[in-house]
């Protein structure tokens, strides 16, 4: 797609994500209509890039019709911009701890903002797209969306959500000239972990800047890319997960902190209480302890989604060098 010129919303444009992709874009040539809940931060924004100001808050029930219509009339004062081409639904808020620490404001919160806004804005500003036949809707999801992350439980399911819709959206706008596109990010340097309320502690992966983000973004909108990984050795998470998902639980004990608890006794598993141990008799065998000895792979199918140049010895994964994937595939 033509960035040049391109009337394009963006969600969540004060900071992070949303503030290098409008810089990003701006450098296309793209005409930018820039919403966010801080005035300040998003006027600084609008100044760097050139970018029209929407000051909007997702997580209020009109907030996502107020943006809307506000970017409608913005976008038709202008001759030449008969509405929005792209939207890029990037804003987002998340929380982290247990479930049952949450209130029931911030469930609300979390799933107005990352779902139910997207979904919202989409159905307003498609319209307009589809009968031009052209335009395309991005949407921003997250690696926990397709995985899942202890203590992240509502956010997880909330971009989830979001990827299905996308998912089906595309199946239906298939033919109409209207594009959509999905970009997956890890771990990105961004004020999100601060506003959640646990800042990222963990040493690997080593938190990515946004530009590389935004990057991946501008790609996606070039080139028609329906699915985009941030970085792109994250698609192979993924789609394990998907497809073998005890798999995707083991290689999670050794490799990552995923709130997954292993077995009692494992030095892998969190702390936890010790239930007792089942003694064997005669009759019964004694349950194996998926901590002693490797585990292998149970099936062809797991092998042929081992990921180039990650050898296996003994059944059990050894680190080689980082595998590269194709940065898109089809929904």
């Amino acid at each position: 797609m033509r960035l040049r010129g391109a009337v394009t919303l963006v969600t969540g444009g004060s900071s992070g994500i949303g503030a290098a992709t409008a810089r990003v874009l701006a450098r296309a040539g793209a005409r930018l209509l820039i919403a966010g809940r801080d005035p300040a931060r998003l006027d600084a924004v609008a100044r760097d890039t050139g970018a029209l100001a929407l000051k909007a808050d997702l997580a209020e029930p009109q907030g996502p019709a107020e943006l809307a219509e506000a970017a409608l009339q913005m976008a038709a004062t202008d001759a030449d911009a008969p509405g929005i081409d792209i939207l890029i639904n990037n804003a987002g808020v998340g929380w982290c701890g247990p479930i049952g620490e949450m209130t029931g404001d911030k469930i609300a919160e979390i799933l107005a903002v990352n779902l139910a806004a997207p979904i919202e804005l989409t159905r307003r500003l498609l319209p307009r797209m589809t009968a031009r036949g052209s335009g395309r809707i991005v949407f921003v999801s997250s690696i926990v969306g397709a995985t899942s992350v202890r203590d992240e439980a509502v956010y997880s399911a909330a971009k989830a959500g979001l990827g299905n819709f996308a998912e089906s959206l595309a199946h239906e706008l298939e033919g109409s000239g209207v594009g959509v596109s999905v970009i997956v990010p890890g771990v990105i340097n961004t004020p999100f972990f601060e506003h959640r309320g646990r800042p990222y502690g963990r040493k690997k992966p080593e938190p990515l800047p946004a530009e590389q983000a935004a990057e991946a973004i501008r790609s996606a909108l070039e080139h028609d890319r329906q699915m985009v990984y941030v970085p792109r050795w994250m698609s192979f998470p993924a789609r394990l997960h998907g497809a073998a998902p005890r798999t995707f639980a083991v290689l999670a004990h050794w490799f990552g902190d995923h709130g997954l608890a292993g077995p009692p006794g494992c030095p892998l598993a969190r702390a936890r209480p010790q239930s007792p141990q089942r003694k064997p008799s005669a009759g019964n065998r004694a349950p194996r302890d998926r901590c002693e000895g490797p585990v292998r792979l149970p099936s062809p199918a797991h092998e042929a989604l081992r990921p180039p140049n990650w050898p296996v010895t003994g059944g059990r994964p050894v680190r080689g060098p980082s595998p590269t994937y194709s940065t898109s595939r089809k929904l």
